[in-house]
């Protein structure tokens, strides 16, 4: 039998290994096609080790928290400042705001661990912006002088509806110009801690109720 010539289609003989009118090599070697039933399984755990980091293991990107996290915390620490019951709505909502503005920005799964972190740093942030704000007030005569009355004429209503008497010696104490330091020191130590409490449950919230997508498959 014959065949045409791939270069000049001159008919050669079969077998014929280079053609007589051009001298063009006639055989073709075909590429061998790797067998794919014989291959090894992939294994699993080099899926879970190549594969995308599990959520638990990935660390906060704080290029995009830091910026998440101010632009919620200063204005709740400005709101705060009245001293009144709706300062935990702020720091509450600042805490899930941080972690909204943060998964916009990453487009990333956060675990309950990244949540109470970004939620901890909002709170002192936001504790931080209105201590200096309070520490500023207190030194204006016109806010300083009412809120140490306010505070001297609780005391001594409490210590008055109080028939222990060391509960009025206290309060004599309590009245005096140190007594008062010592009144406003616990009290910014328990905004701290409440700003810090609020601002991570409503991080964790937003992270676990707000957001259920974010949750790990």
């Amino acid at each position: 039998m014959q065949h045409s010539c791939h270069r000049c289609g001159n008919p050669v003989e079969d077998g014929t290994p280079f053609c007589r009118q051009c001298n063009a090599p006639q055989i073709k070697v075909a590429p061998a096609e790797r067998p794919t039933a014989d291959l090894p399984p992939y294994p699993e755990s080099a899926i879970a080790q190549n594969g995308p980091q599990s959520p638990h293991s990935r660390p906060i990107e704080w290029r995009s928290a830091w910026p998440a996290i101010f632009f919620v915390a200063v204005p709740a620490g400005l709101l705060s400042l009245p001293l009144n019951i709706l300062f935990f709505v702020w720091t509450f909502a600042a805490g899930a705001l941080t972690v909204s503005t943060y998964r916009k920005r990453t487009r990333l799964l956060l675990t309950p661990g990244m949540a109470v972190r970004l939620g901890l740093l909002t709170g002192i942030v936001a504790y931080g912006v209105f201590l200096i704000l309070f520490l500023i007030a207190l030194r204006q005569p016109e806010i300083s002088s009412p809120l140490r009355q306010q505070i001297r004429s609780t005391i001594e209503r409490v210590a008055a509806n109080n028939p222990d008497p060391g509960a009025k010696q206290l309060a004599q104490h309590l009245t005096t110009p140190d007594g008062i330091a010592t009144v406003l020191t616990m009290v910014a130590g328990m905004y701290a801690f409440l700003f810090l409490l609020f601002s991570v449950l409503g991080a964790v919230a937003a992270a676990t109720v707000f957001a259920p997508k974010d949750r790990a498959p």
